[in-house]
């Protein structure tokens, strides 16, 4: 099992790396950059290690994103990195990329008189599999799942509800991760959604659930969460908590970062103190305070 950096320092020093085989999970709300960081912290894995990159399209038909960061990270890095993108718009489609063909039945028991939608798994031939084809035809070193809410919701209700086909339907999936990767040295992302109880408008950091419930959550060992400012000054601006890990204590530890045209950075101590004070001007009603060589960041 290997260890591969972020692209932050910060990051690393608390974190050192993630590991090989191991999905590691970014979690947040729609349009905080999740999909952009991902990218480019799988971009950085498989250009230093003369890999390229799949990501599994599950919510975005015929995006473009993909392709248009390809270009923004191939001129960062100075690497011509690839990234591949296959689509897979149900769960019966992301599974059979993974080599598990299933299928979603209606089955209606005689105690209950709703129907309710079972998966059943009808085989299994990892080693055929278009993402095995992919890490030993076309050299890919990294994958990303773009994310796992969507297609389990596609087919399967509840959103912070464990019922037991989508239990079941998640067991399979990270069954399928297990086998698929076995025996490589790729690095392995999924991104996801959170949910909000509107019961709750005032959740702390922890009670954010993962949509898909605790075995989404349990079955990762990293899990790390995007979290935008709402400053003005700040729109750019993202805390990435680290939320689970091996050893380290839950929303215990983050790191602070930029997100503009040119992809993610981390933001330095300087520049940290220079936004807080022009939050707090904001907060007071004054004007943006004046720095010497004051300059826009990012």
């Amino acid at each position: 099992m290997k260890l591969y950096e972020s692209p932050f320092q910060g990051l690393n020093d608390i974190i050192i790396g993630v590991p090989s085989r191991t999905p590691v999970g970014i979690m947040g709300p729609a349009a905080e950059g999740k999909t952009i960081l991902v990218e480019e912290w799988a971009f950085k894995i498989a250009s230093e290690i003369g890999k390229d990159v799949l990501v599994i399209n599950t919510e975005k038909p015929n995006s473009q994103i993909y392709e248009l960061w390809e270009l923004k990270l191939q001129n960062k890095y100075g690497k011509d990195t690839k990234i591949y993108v296959e689509e897979a718009l149900s769960i019966e489609d992301l599974m059979k990329l993974n080599g598990f063909k299933i299928e979603i039945r209606l089955s209606q028991s005689s105690e209950d008189k709703k129907a309710k939608k079972v998966p059943i798994l009808m085989g299994v031939d990892i080693e055929k599999s278009p993402v095995r084809k992919y890490i030993t035809e076309k050299n890919v070193g990294v994958v990303v799942y773009d994310s796992l809410t969507t297609p389990f919701n596609t087919v399967l209700i509840g959103g912070q509800q464990n019922t037991p086909a989508r239990y079941e339907v998640e067991e399979m999936f990270f069954q399928s991760i297990r086998l698929l990767f076995k025996g490589t040295e790729c690095a392995v992302f999924t991104i996801n959604h959170v949910s909000f109880n509107p019961q709750k408008p005032f959740l702390s950091r922890e009670d954010i659930q993962l949509k898909g419930g605790k075995s989404i959550l349990h079955s990762h060992e990293y899990v790390f969460y995007v979290e935008q400012a709402r400053s003005k000054y700040l729109l750019n601006k993202r805390t990435l908590w680290i939320v689970r890990h091996p050893i380290l204590r839950e929303w215990k530890h983050r790191v602070e970062l930029w997100l503009d045209d040119n992809g993610w950075r981390e933001l330095t101590e300087e520049e940290i103190a220079k936004l807080k004070a022009e939050t707090k001007a904001e907060l007071k009603g004054e004007d943006k305070p004046e720095t010497k060589g004051d300059e826009q960041s990012g």
